[in-house]
């Protein structure tokens, strides 16, 4: 398999929709349908929503990867439009989850993300009914099962192979492509200014400083191994369960990794852009 992004490109920019599935029907489908849909433009998306779209599904869209099933290719008879229903944490072109959120919007917890393991040494001394603290109890979010997963092996020294098996997503290649591609999504590449970087930061609700301080640990870091320690240091500082997803496809929107990103809530009937614009139901 290659790896799931080879950087910004033009078909990457067309607007897309995340829509929860659910298990029906002996498969996943979207939990509903939305009642609009996007035009070339995302400034169009209102537009368009207020001319009576009648959306219906088209066909199912198999796919050899992630997430492993049938997307959901849906029609706008009104306008003759065609388009996916993404899962939460899929985009267009990926082949992994680029949040730790499951099919249901949901977070997904796993083992804590703050990089490498420490070095051993003497246990420090704790009270003996000291209680866990919260990201101890309930787990942190499960980043390694996502796009930020070849960082996270990377900054323990686990090298992916250059010689993998036929039905082995683990190779060398997609490893190093997949940590430049954090890096890109994070701010880190030496392509950004101060103040790129520190809107940056801002989607990712992070420091502005530390962010700054990473890019520079990011421009002097020489192997695999330190890059993909610098990525997991700031993956380690995503820890907002309930907008963990918001962030990621806001940076990766500003980055140019994929094109502008629509959620649809069921429970409102809202499309609701993640840029910040909020189209309501006609």
């Amino acid at each position: 398999m290659g790896a799931s992004y080879s950087g910004p490109r033009s078909r990457a920019t067309r607007p897309f929709i995340n829509v929860a599935y659910v298990p029906a029907n002996d498969r996943f489908e979207p939990v509903s349908l939305p009642d609009r849909c996007l035009g070339d433009a995302p400034s169009e998306a209102t537009a368009k929503g207020t001319e009576g779209c009648r959306i219906v599904v088209h066909d199912w869209r198999s796919r050899v990867t992630g997430p492993g099933f049938p997307l959901c290719v849906v029609e706008c008879t009104t306008h003759g439009r065609h388009f996916t229903l993404y899962p939460p944490a899929y985009v267009p072109y990926s082949r992994v989850a680029v949040a730790p959120v499951g099919l249901d919007g949901e977070i997904v917890l796993g083992a804590p993300a703050a990089g490498p393991a420490p070095e051993a040494g003497p246990a420090p001394d704790a009270a003996p009914d000291a209680a866990p603290d919260a990201a101890t109890a309930h787990g942190a979010p499960g980043w390694d099962a996502t796009l930020f997963g070849a960082a996270l092996d990377a900054a323990n020294g686990i090298a992916w192979s250059r010689e993998p098996a036929a039905d082995d997503p683990r190779r060398w290649q997609t490893q190093r492509r997949h940590i430049s591609t954090a890096a890109l999504l994070l701010g880190l590449d030496a392509s950004l200014g101060d103040v790129e970087r520190d809107v940056r930061a801002r989607e990712l609700h992070l420091p502005a400083l530390r962010l700054r301080d990473e890019a520079r640990e990011w421009s002097t870091a020489g192997g695999y191994k330190s890059r993909g320690k610098v990525v997991a240091s700031i993956t380690g500082e995503l820890t907002d369960a309930r907008c963990v997803l918001d962030h990621i496809l806001c940076a990766g929107m500003r980055a140019g990794l994929w094109g502008r990103a629509y959620r649809w809530e069921s429970h409102t009937r809202a499309l609701r852009d993640l840029l910040g614009h909020r189209t309501r139901p006609p």
